[in-house]
């Protein structure tokens, strides 16, 4: 870890927890895909993957600009 990811555990311990949920989000999209692939109905597949990616790349937007938004409040 960098000093500033230890500084930020120490400071708001709920980072461990985001992880955890974030991590998990984005594993149940991983499945949701290789789910789809493996039963590949075209209906499965239209509704599954444009709504799993937009939740994945929602879920690491977040993530990145809220832990941008979380350093430049602990600095201040």
């Amino acid at each position: 870890m960098t000093g500033k990811e230890e500084e930020r555990n120490q400071v708001k311990p709920s980072w461990r927890v985001r992880r955890r949920i974030i991590l998990s989000s984005l594993i149940f999209c991983a499945v949701s895909v290789g789910y789809a692939q493996v039963f590949q109905t075209v209906e499965m597949v239209q509704a599954v993957l444009p709504a799993v990616s937009i939740f994945a790349s929602a879920i690491i937007g977040s993530y990145v600009f809220g832990a941008v938004w979380d350093d430049k409040g602990v600095s201040k």
